[in-house]
């Protein structure tokens, strides 16, 4: 297994399966995903059920795969499809349930010059890539948003421009303490089907472990039900306007013959569809699918650290204090977290209210605070009432603050008096509080809470 260096490689940039392109649609993923570029891809049919009376005519490997992930604002399917599919061959092979890191496989094959500057990339690539610098898991290495986010590293540039460091794609290098944690590829093996329906199921039948493959998109064909469809009415309005289409790679896990539909595994989050899987029609893989489907088996000697399923983030001890004068409302937070090496860490704080019935802040629940009125924002204007900072840790395991160091967010008063603006949120029934969240970013929830508190503002 190659070791990582610290310095940087020159990189190339060659054509990727799943680039980042917003999806435009009107469902409950507008603005949320990230499709790869539409390639039209259509074949002559290769299905004839005739031939497959020998096989089950249900076959579910859901139950065989780990639970559904989300890929977030990023165009990272590829990484996602490639993970699961690892990581369900470790569950059925070494009866192991491990969660695997989009992040640092997205690293090692930028870093081995695929996709370099570009936020996608190929099964083929990652798994080639993976070879040779290994794995990591999700806790020791976690996934993080996009960098071109307002207020990240990367924001005055557009996902799309590949002129835009490579950092912004790459995101930041593991330490080489933190690379102890790399899992070498040794006793996975892999290989690749070439696209036939009846090959496809036949394999799902006989072997009983799932594939990766990239499919066309239309959103007029991907309900939020996950029943998802692509048909030559679909192929002719992408063709029209491709920018509202794009590609996407998922993980094949299984068939109906009576239904004609293949199960996949999404990378949407467990709200899409049922759990985060869905299906798509034999008619969609059968005649508009072309690339390479890949399969993966694990033996004895991948070596799954013992502890595999242990917790990664902890949070000790936070807490947080409002502080009010006429120039400046401040929260101060203190307390430590761990586990943190290359986890993006966010603190935020902002304004909200109460009502005055409530004797007691609450904890960690959001159920009793009142969110500010539209008017309220627009009168206040975001940084009056929302203000962050995040932390991307290269090399240390914890961070944390002390009484005598807080960490301050500051909401500045920017020709304002706070007071005025404190009193403003202010009735006889209500009364302004900050509410301050330590939380991460990881590849299932989007945004792990560690901890969240209130703080009246008086």
């Amino acid at each position: 297994m190659k070791k990582m260096l610290l310095a940087t490689l020159a990189l190339t940039t060659v054509m990727q399966s799943c680039a980042p392109k917003k999806a435009e649609t009107a469902g409950a993923y507008k603005d949320k995903v990230i499709l790869g570029k539409f390639y039209d891809a259509v074949s002559n049919s290769t299905f004839n059920e005739s031939q497959l009376k020998d096989v089950p005519k249900i076959i579910n490997l859901n139950e065989q795969t780990t639970s559904a992930k989300n890929q977030s604002d990023r165009g990272t399917c590829t990484f996602f499809a490639t993970t699961a599919l690892l990581e369900s061959a470790i569950k059925i092979d070494l009866e192991k349930d491990v969660n695997l890191s989009e992040e640092f496989m997205n690293l090692v094959t930028k870093y081995s010059g695929s996709y370099a500057t570009e936020e996608g990339s190929t099964v083929s690539s990652n798994l080639s890539a993976t070879k040779n610098y290994g794995v990591m898991l999700e806790r020791d290495w976690g996934y993080q948003p996009s960098w071109f986010q307002k207020g990240l590293p990367c924001e005055k540039y557009e996902s799309s421009n590949s002129a835009a460091p490579k950092e912004c794609f790459m995101h930041n290098v593991p330490s080489e303490e933190t690379q102890k944690s790399i899992i070498a590829f040794d006793g996975i093996e892999y290989g690749s089907l070439q696209k036939n329906t009846n090959e496809i199921i036949r394999f799902l039948a006989t072997y009983q472990r799932p594939l990766t493959i990239d499919v066309s998109v239309n959103f007029d064909g991907w309900p939020q039900s996950g029943d998802v469809f692509y048909n030559a009415e679909l192929r002719k309005a992408c063709l029209q306007a491709p920018d509202k289409c794009g590609g996407h790679s998922v993980l094949i896990t299984g068939y109906d013959l009576n239904k004609k539909v293949f199960f996949f595994k999404n990378s949407w989050g467990k709200d899409w569809g049922k759990d985060g899987y869905g299906t798509m029609t034999f008619e969609m893989v059968d005649r508009y699918v072309t690339s390479p489907l890949y399969w993966a088996q694990a033996t004895e000697k991948f070596s799954v650290p013992e502890d595999h399923a242990e917790t990664y983030f902890k949070m000790d001890d936070f807490a947080a204090t409002a502080s009010l004068d006429e120039d400046s409302l401040k929260a101060e937070v203190t307390g430590t977290v761990s586990n943190i090496s290359g986890q993006l860490v966010y603190v935020s704080s902002f304004l909200a209210k109460k009502s005055r019935l409530i004797t007691e802040l609450p904890g960690d629940e959001n159920s009793t605070i009142v969110p500010l009125s539209s008017s309220e924002s627009t009168l206040l204007g975001e940084s009056y009432y929302k203000t962050y900072k995040y932390f991307i840790p290269q090399t240390e395991l914890s961070m944390g603050w002390s009484a005598e160091t807080p960490l301050v967010l500051e909401f500045p008063a920017k020709g304002r008096k706070m007071k005025t603006l404190s009193d403003l949120l202010s009735s006889s029934g209500e009364e302004a509080v900050l509410r301050t969240t330590i939380y991460v970013h990881t590849d299932d929830q989007s945004y792990k809470i560690l901890k969240r508190t209130y703080q009246t503002v008086e």
